[in-house]
């Protein structure tokens, strides 16, 4: 008999998946064999310390990448000697003959879909009602609609071995895999006595919000596996019919809040099922910098505007200039103005505030001002996503707020660490809060969204940055700027704040013989006059299309961050440097993936570098996965689409 191999990712939930673990030790000898595999989503600890309490295997995504992210490396982390594979969720309790029957089922099976039985309390909450009759109704989805929820899922390694959970879905990946496995052959069977308990859901916001991501995930999945049919938008008093023939007697107001669920349910499913067709969707990203800057200057938005300018569902493209912010705006009449914009497809509109470094009484009436004149120069039928990619620009999204407007914010960077906006601490922690109360909230490391949670956003996102990941797979040619002999040391970014110029300075002194490149543009005068007294060889900014080459040709790269609380993963030129292969050295700080050097000190760093240049490429590597900027894209807008209201 094959060997059985069990998948189950987790995400912040350690209790259930303590109660899938005990249920699957309660089994008995059909799962004595079994290799048990704890997806952690997101580096949750508690989660890792069930996993190996009960002696499963737990593979950790350290940033939160959804579900089917974590099914993916619980699968790449089976043995060679696994031939089935099931699969269930954190808090379902297989029962006797779980394993055994899906076995059975896979000797003339390429896959198998197991029963489940959504369980309620023995009186009943309408919500749970609503979810057993409405939610997880396995036979029809394995007989009628052709896919299997994952909750209890069961297939063939071979069939793993061609196919993977889309990563990108944050719902509906099940439908979307057992699809694509029908369509290269391995059919799919319904085994009822393969059978697991999966707990209603007790309220209507939880059933709700299951709605809503189910639907936000039937409108991202590809064209070839969205189902034809969309849900029934008015179901009706199908539910309290039901409860009255099943014997559920219970009040007039039970009844009520029965109908009133279920059809809430309905409306949110349908609406994120029919998402926002390319004609009507307007996306604005207020930025954190000039949008002209951005033409000879990589960074996370800049990337992601650039997708987006080519995906079709988006119908018209808008960017808002870093805020000028003067007093004296708040007497004057026009406070934005149309600019012109390097990339074809993208508006650009500049914004001055009558606000300043501190907060003040006014501010309502400068930003109530500001967002009135912005909502003029846009289609008044539109419906709307506005992103704030800065604290100083998150205050607007409360104004600008409408019925058919969805308000996002994405946390770049903490801001609130940088020594040039120390200044006007109050006001970037004021954004933040701000930016907590969007409908949508992310950010690019799980430091920083549970910062915001407690700021008060509801379940922050973690998107973490990209890189180019195309133009580092082939091998560029050196680029036509005025570089110095190889092998060189590198530094690609903004110089000053956060990076510290005086450490590279310091690197060129002490290893004369080394040539240090910096690329990117300096952030103040001080740093200039530090750069242009050394034997840097400084380029200023450079075209990010000449970046990969660049530093595919140098010889290492350099993290000098002054900060040790920076969060090493939030850097683009360390994903730049990782994906083209290249030896990295940083100062301590936090979250550094496996493989890059460490010097405390200038006399340290240095001696990294000098064993950094003389390590030979090939044996360079590094377990940190990067996505792509299209990866990052696409969440981003299945993220914002997922929880926009028609």
């Amino acid at each position: 008999m094959s060997r059985a191999g069990i998948c189950i990712p987790v995400a912040d939930d350690s209790r259930g998946l303590h109660e899938t673990l005990d249920a699957l030790r309660h089994l008995g000898s059909e799962a004595a064999d079994a290799f048990i595999v704890v997806g952690v989503d997101g580096g949750d600890t508690e989660a890792r310390a069930v996993a190996a309490a009960f002696g499963a295997t737990a593979v950790v995504l350290p940033q939160r990448r959804g579900s089917y992210a974590a099914r993916n490396a619980a699968v790449a982390a089976l043995p060679d000697d696994i031939d089935v594979v099931l699969f269930t969720d954190a808090g379902c309790l297989p029962r006797p003959g779980w394993i055994t029957n899906h076995r059975r089922a896979l000797d003339t099976a390429g896959m198998s879909g197991g029963a489940v039985d959504v369980t309620m309390a023995p009186r009943p909450s309408p919500a749970e009602w609503v979810d057993k009759n409405r939610n997880l109704r396995q036979q029809a989805y394995v007989e009628v609609d052709g896919f299997a929820a994952t909750c209890n899922l069961a297939v063939r390694r071979k069939v793993l071995d061609e196919l993977t959970f889309d990563e990108l879905l944050q719902s509906g990946g099940d439908r979307d895999f057992c699809v694509r496995a029908r369509d290269v052959g391995f059919d799919l069977a319904y085994t009822p006595d393969a059978a697991i308990e999966h707990p209603a859901r007790r309220t209507g916001r939880s059933v709700v919000a299951k709605a809503r991501r189910v639907g936000s995930g039937i409108a991202a999945m590809p064209a070839a596996t969205r189902p034809i049919r969309l849900p029934q938008r008015r179901p009706g008093l199908a539910l309290v019919r039901l409860a009255y023939r099943s014997g559920v007697r219970r009040s007039p107001w039970w009844h009520a809040r029965v109908a009133m669920i279920d059809n809430r349910r309905a409306r949110a499913l349908h609406r994120a099922a029919t998402r926002a067709t390319p004609a009507d969707l307007h996306i604005v990203v207020l930025l954190g910098s000039s949008w002209a800057s951005l033409e000879h200057f990589s960074t996370r938005w800049r990337e992601v505007i650039m997708v987006w300018a080519c995906d079709p569902r988006i119908g018209r493209l808008s960017v808002v200039d870093h805020p000028a912010m003067r007093r004296r705006a708040l007497v004057q009449r026009r406070l934005v103005r149309p600019a012109a914009s390097w990339l074809p497809g993208v508006d650009r509109w500049s914004v001055s505030f009558g606000v300043d470094s501190s907060v003040r009484w006014s501010d309502r009436i400068a930003l109530a001002r500001t967002a009135r004149q912005l909502r003029r120069q846009w289609p008044a039928a539109q419906r709307r996503v506005i992103v704030a990619a800065t604290p100083l620009s998150a205050p607007l999204l409360r104004p600008l707020r409408r019925r058919n407007t969805l308000v996002a914010f994405d946390g770049v960077d903490h801001w609130s660490m940088r020594r040039r906006f120390a200044a006007m601490i109050g006001r970037v922690e004021a954004g933040y809060r701000a930016g907590a109360k969007a409908d949508v909230v992310s950010a690019v490391s799980t430091p920083l969204t549970k910062e915001l949670a407690t700021l008060g956003a509801v379940a922050p996102t973690v998107v973490p940055n990209g890189a180019d990941l195309a133009a580092f797979a082939v091998s560029e040619p050196r680029p036509t700027l005025d570089l110095p002999a190889e092998p060189y040391v590198l530094f690609v970014g903004v110089l000053g704040g956060r990076n510290d110029v005086t450490l590279i300075t310091h690197v060129a002194d002490l290893l004369p013989d080394v040539p240090v490149v910096a690329a990117g543009p300096a952030a103040d005068a001080e740093s200039v006059n530090r750069l242009t007294s050394s034997s840097v060889h400084w380029l200023g900014p450079v075209d990010p299309a000449l970046l990969p080459g660049l530093i595919q040709h140098a010889g290492c790269g350099l993290l000098p961050f002054s900060d040790p609380d920076t969060i090493a993963t939030d850097s683009m030129k360390l994903l730049q440097y990782l994906a083209a292969g290249l030896p990295v050295v940083s100062t301590p700080v936090q979250d550094l993936p496996a493989g890059v050097r460490v010097g405390a000190t200038a006399d340290a760093f240095a001696a990294e570098v000098r064993k950094a240049l003389s390590t030979p490429r090939e044996s360079v590597s590094s377990d940190y996965e990067i996505s792509s900027w299209e990866q990052v894209a696409d969440r981003l807008l299945t993220l914002y689409l997922g929880a926009l209201h028609p």
